[in-house]
């Protein structure tokens, strides 16, 4: 089975993953935000139109699953995992009906 690599560099800036970390996150539950699925996440406070650009904002990492990824990963703050504490994770089920949690934190 071919290792696919899941390109999550619109994703993951988006969910402010390490240099923001301290500060509140915004779960992302279902494609685009919420149920209305207009992409829209009103409660973002970080991005600016100045702080996105091609300096400062871009492809943070690449994580490998096991086939294409067409649906919307979801991101869940403050997850207490019982024995490692609590993490942001991210969820990712590609066309192999495989489903992985990554440490939204860590990087690779």
């Amino acid at each position: 089975m071919r290792k696919a690599v899941a390109e999550l560099c619109l994703l993951l800036p988006t969910i402010v993953v390490t240099p923001f970390s301290a500060q509140a996150q915004t779960s992302i539950l279902t494609q685009h935000y919420d149920n209305a699925r207009d992409g829209q996440n009103t409660n973002a406070t970080i991005l600016t139109q100045s702080n996105v650009n091609s300096a400062t904002f871009g492809k943070l990492f690449a994580l490998g699953v096991d086939g294409q990824v067409y649906a919307q990963p979801l991101y869940v703050p403050g997850v207490a995992i019982p024995g490692q504490g609590t993490h942001n994770v991210l969820h990712v089920a590609p066309e192999h009906d495989s489903v992985y949690a990554f440490d939204a934190d860590a990087r690779c």
